[in-house]
């Protein structure tokens, strides 16, 4: 079985003789023919400064499309290959590619995008399923796609705090703990300057005032053992 092919180039491949490329001489609706054994070149100027050009292995003469006065090879291409364009233009709006060097990487990238594309023609081929904007569609899937991962990391015991704030304002769950009550801590989530220390000194510590919450030093605060802690709580939160 015999395979043809019909495409679009780009200006800045080097076999493209210059003649082929756009020229603000060239009047709009000329067409520019390059013949060869293997296949045919085509420069077409659909509107002033702009040429596009497509390569056939199929048609071998210079025929014009009486119906739009445009190149049969153009009016084939439209024909055939139009759903390819305007599934690129989709793509553009919303897209998860990201630039890459890894070849691999860059088909999954782009797997993605078409998969989200079939997904909202899918949704939207049921006739009880309400009208929604594109990018809502995108947001809901991937929050679908991702809750029961992130219900997973939930369970980790040691998942740092600022994680798990983040996950549960997406999943919407609520803490735990009873109304008007909030854990007491001395730790802060991350080292900052003790604000009592001298400029000079800069002392980093990870420790803050449980009253007043401001970041401070062993040096510049005083630890209390458990058995007097509940008295120094209640002298605290009693002012």
């Amino acid at each position: 079985m015999e395979l043809t092919y019909v495409g679009t180039l780009r200006s800045n491949k080097k076999e493209i003789p210059p003649e082929f490329k756009a020229d603000k001489k060239r009047q709009v609706g000329s067409s520019l023919y390059g013949f060869s054994e293997e296949a045919t070149l085509l420069s077409y100027v659909p509107k002033p400064n702009k040429a596009v050009i497509l390569t056939s292995s199929m048609h071998r003469s210079k025929y014009t499309d009486t119906s739009n006065n445009k190149p049969e090879i153009i009016s084939f291409y439209n024909s055939t290959k139009s759903g390819v364009d305007n599934l690129d233009k989709i793509i553009a709006n919303y897209s998860p590619n990201r630039r890459s060097r890894r070849w691999p990487l860059t088909i999954f990238y782009n797997m993605i995008a078409v998969s989200l594309v079939n997904a909202g023609i899918i949704y939207a081929s049921y006739d009880d399923t309400p009208v929604i904007k594109r990018f809502d569609f995108i947001h809901n899937l991937a929050n679908v796609l991702i809750k029961k991962q992130l219900e997973r990391r939930l369970t980790i015991p040691n998942l740092p705090d600022c994680l798990t704030k983040i996950v549960k304002e997406i999943l919407g769950v609520e803490d735990q703990a009873p109304a008007g009550t909030r854990e007491i801590t001395d730790r802060l989530p991350k080292k900052k300057t003790c604000r009592y220390c001298s400029y000079e000194k800069r002392r980093q510590t990870a420790y803050k005032c449980i009253k007043c919450e401001n970041p401070v030093c062993l040096e510049c605060s005083k630890k209390v053992r458990n058995e007097c802690a509940p008295s120094v709580l209640c002298l605290l939160f009693t002012d």
